[in-house]
């Protein structure tokens, strides 16, 4: 009898155990509000293939522990996983969140609230986004999100703060993006990546900038301190007026980025800047990248810094256009900020007037390379230089990104999770 009660006493008190939550035609929800609603930490939402018209919001409070989080993610994920694994390589295989040009948002969290209320520790995974009128996924103050393996294609809207993941303030920090797709289109998509939130990494991403219109990849605001961007394919294939702007905040990694600029298009500000001067000490790290510009020079230079103290700039490589104006791998910000500070060692230039403009009286230029470093357009690796040395050493041909030998990069990860999960029993494999 006593064993017997004590039994009982054990079922009552025991912890529930994590569960999955299938969502789709003939699945036990319907739609991924309704599994939202009964998410618990620890539990997975599986959404299996189709088109789900909504606007899924993650309510104040939701999510997971630090090693329990709550994972939503596609049956098959959109974009082929870093691990390997099956993916939807056909369209028909997956999971669509459709904006159709009248919801805001694929999934947010617009109520910014005290830390405690905060969405935390959410892994949202291989969705595909389309046609938010303002941002796929946009979040106010939610810390520790990882989103991976998703694609993004016209998912924002055109407003100068319209991107496809938006954050916003300094509580939403330790975002990790991580191996997704990113494409802009004619009437879609401002930004890729607009942050204004400290701490977050993002990689390992391809982002293309596509259809007309000022398109950007990123646009990091004054709160997007100690930022990491890094192995990273980011291609341009419109002229932009603005191709990406970091300003107002410090200490920046950005490092191991391929960055392509195709034949025909003029290439665009890459700023990094303070809007007026306020001596912030940036300290950013832009080392260790490889821009390949196959277009016409149409501005005096590729990166420019504007008003940026004690920056390291090292180890790049910079192709120029084979015409077009002349052109220096650092230029001002805009006109009139010149000032700063900063180094620029063991740059490899070919096809450009010099490493900076001379209006960067505070920037010191040492240790240039003037050769060839023979870019390969389609993988990013050099064969006039070494890779282990000199510029990205990143090979974009296939998933996930290497290094030119073909070794692997490591991955960030969140929450003690590896791989991603293997896809649910009963979803075709293409």
């Amino acid at each position: 009898y006593v064993l017997a009660a004590g039994l009982v006493l054990l079922a009552l008190v025991a912890p529930s155990q994590a569960a999955t939550l299938d969502v789709g035609a003939g699945r036990t929800y319907s739609t991924i509000q309704a599994a939202v609603n009964a998410a618990q930490a620890g539990d997975a939402i599986v959404v299996y293939p189709g088109t789900y018209n909504e606007q899924v919001n993650l309510p104040n409070g939701f999510g997971g522990g630090a090693t329990t989080p709550i994972i939503i993610r596609a049956a098959l994920p959109a974009r082929q996983p870093l691990s390997g694994g099956a993916w939807a390589s056909a369209p028909a295989d997956r999971s669509i969140i459709n904006g159709g040009g009248v919801r805001s948002y694929g999934f947010y969290n617009n109520a910014q609230t005290a830390l405690a209320s905060a969405v935390r520790n959410v892994v949202i995974d291989g969705f595909y986004f389309q046609d938010q009128i303002n941002s796929a996924l946009y979040f106010i103050d939610d810390p520790d999100i990882w989103v991976r393996n998703n694609m993004f294609v016209g998912a924002g809207g055109t407003g100068d703060d319209d991107s496809a993941i938006e954050t916003n303030y300094t509580a939403c920090t330790g975002w990790l993006i991580q191996n997704n797709y990113f494409e802009s289109t004619s009437t879609r998509q401002t930004s890729a990546i607009g942050m204004n939130s400290p701490g977050s990494i993002v990689e390992f991403n391809h982002i293309k900038i596509a259809g007309t219109g000022d398109r950007r990849a990123f646009y990091y605001h004054s709160g997007s301190n100690n930022s990491v961007i890094r192995h990273n394919f980011i291609e341009f294939t419109i002229s932009t007026a603005l191709a990406w702007r970091f300003r107002d905040h410090v200490g920046d990694s950005f490092t191991h980025n391929f960055v392509k600029v195709a034949a025909g298009v003029t290439p665009a500000i890459f700023v990094w800047h303070e809007n007026v001067q306020n001596n912030l000490n940036e300290a950013h790290i832009i080392s260790y990248n490889t821009s390949l510009v196959l277009g016409n020079a149409g501005d005096a230079g590729l990166f420019h810094l504007g008003f940026q103290n004690n920056i390291t700039a090292n180890y790049n490589i910079f192709v120029g256009p084979t015409s077009g104006n002349p052109i220096y791998a650092f230029d001002e910000g805009w006109t009139g900020q010149a000032a700063g500070s900063g180094t620029m060692d063991h740059t490899v230039i070919h096809r450009l007037t010099g490493v900076r403009d001379p209006v960067l009286t505070g920037y010191t230029a040492t240790n240039t390379q003037v050769v060839d470093p023979q870019v390969n357009a389609a993988t990013g690796c050099a064969a006039g230089v070494d890779n282990a040395v000199y510029g990205a050493n990143l090979s974009v041909s296939s998933i996930p990104y290497r290094k030119c030998d073909g070794s692997l990069y490591p991955f960030a990860s969140k929450f003690g999770l590896g791989t991603p999960p293997t896809s649910p029993t009963g979803v075709t494999v293409n």
